[in-house]
């Protein structure tokens, strides 16, 4: 009996063993020649893309047939009336760490810093996505959520806020960002009225 027990109990852990990071593939071609899966990149103190020599973070990004999905490093973009905040662990430039920490955008307004977005990162890899206007959340992406646990996939809520014969109501709208015949798409659904 012990035998089985100790048998069952090996079989066990070598399937975790051999199950455990086969979902992830990092730096990889398809038959095509074209990048598949997550690949390093490099970005600078905002989190934006750049090289290797004036990077101080790397993260992962999701490829699938050479376009990044959904391209979260590639949306981060600096202008005149947008601050990025990074906090978190920081490197020096040209020795670049996984990036882990908070990113907020805020748009300057009539002198004023509004918060626009945050994005949460951890090991390299955006956790939670968030979207405000005038103060309130109106988008959550949760990287962390897969669709059937399937690579690239994501989980999104958006809500609205809106005020009916001065009552406030919130209309929340779920979805999975996910491929379905070979296009991303978010298919949503409706959660409350």
């Amino acid at each position: 009996m012990k035998n089985k027990n100790f048998l069952f109990l090996i079989f066990i852990s070598s399937m975790s063993v051999l199950t455990y990071g086969q979902t992830t593939t990092f730096n990889k071609l398809d038959a095509k020649g074209k990048k598949t899966g997550y690949w390093k990149v490099y970005l600078n103190a905002n989190a934006m893309l750049t090289d290797s020599a004036n990077s101080y973070f790397y993260g992962y990004e999701f490829y699938d047939n050479d376009k990044a999905v959904p391209g979260i490093f590639e949306q981060v973009k600096e202008y005149s009336n947008i601050k990025l905040i990074f906090s978190g662990k920081t490197s020096t430039k040209g020795n670049p760490i996984a990036i882990n920490g908070m990113l907020k955008e805020y748009f300057i307004k009539e002198g004023k810093d509004e918060l626009n977005a945050e994005t949460c990162y951890r090991d390299g890899f955006p956790q939670t996505f968030k979207e405000y206007l005038a103060g309130n959340i109106i988008t959550l992406a949760d990287f962390t959520k897969r669709y059937n646990y399937i690579e690239g996939t994501y989980f999104i809520s958006d809500y609205l806020t809106y005020i009916v014969t001065s009552e406030t109501r919130r209309k929340t709208t779920c979805y999975w960002y996910r491929k379905e015949k070979n296009k991303w798409i978010g298919l949503k659904r409706l959660v409350s009225k």
